[in-house]
């Protein structure tokens, strides 16, 4: 939920509150002084960006050498054995790293076939065994990154994101492989299209025009004309 409780960012099945977090920005940052988004994900180092997204309107921003986007998880159990965490960057030097028990960090690069647009995903498999606290964040290995849609939940537990326009529609669902869905509307407020991200090397079929989305569902609506004499 958004600080208001008003918007569902995320929905888990099978796994606890404290084992799972998502943040794409758009959230509220908590003022107690630690940088917080609501669900628990530091900005750490990280500023927000209103240029650039993956999603709605905002990611966040970082320089090499700099950490951002971190959830800690401790007294993880043992209902899991294995955790991913994912993320969008616009850069190939984006990388997401962790943490076991405070230990040596592990770090995980792009890999240049998931790409969707301006936008690579990276994925890690966390096997935690029997570690007890998970540390998990997002870090650049040179330049300006940016980052969007950051999720961390248990390997079996099915997550699906929430991104909200300014009016308060849903704008995207992001469902578990953490491609999303894309909902657009008219001027009324009515669902014109709906169009589904899909990996570059899967558009080759498409029109150029298409860059890391195809159009899924149109909506076409008729007005009844109006004749006077």
């Amino acid at each position: 939920m958004d600080a208001r409780q008003e918007k569902v960012f995320s929905t888990v099945a099978n796994a606890r509150y404290h084992q799972f977090a998502y943040t794409g920005a758009e959230d509220e940052e908590i003022n107690d002084g630690d940088r917080l988004f609501w669900g628990g994900v530091y900005l750490g180092d990280g500023v927000v960006d209103h240029a650039i997204a993956h999603t709605g309107y905002n990611s966040v921003s970082i320089d090499a050498g700099a950490k951002t986007l971190q959830f800690d998880i401790n007294n993880i159990g043992l209902d899991h054995d294995y955790y991913r965490a994912s993320v969008w960057t616009n850069s190939p030097t984006g990388q997401i790293a962790y943490q076991l028990n405070g230990g040596v960090a592990v770090v995980t690069n792009v890999d240049a076939t998931l790409k969707s647009g301006d936008w690579y995903l990276v994925n890690v498999d966390i096997p935690v065994g029997s570690a007890s606290s998970l540390s998990v964040y997002c870090q650049a290995s040179s330049g300006t990154v940016n980052f969007d849609d950051f999720r961390v939940h248990p390997l079996d537990a099915a997550m699906t994101s929430y991104v909200y326009n300014n009016w308060g529609e849903l704008s995207h669902t992001i469902g578990a492989n953490n491609f999303y869905t894309q909902y657009e509307y008219d001027d009324m407020g009515r669902l014109k299209e709906v169009w589904n991200e899909v990996l570059d090397n899967e558009l080759k079929t498409y029109p150029p025009n298409y860059s890391g989305k195809i159009l899924a569902t149109e909506n076409r609506i008729h007005y009844a004309r109006e004749i006077s004499e």
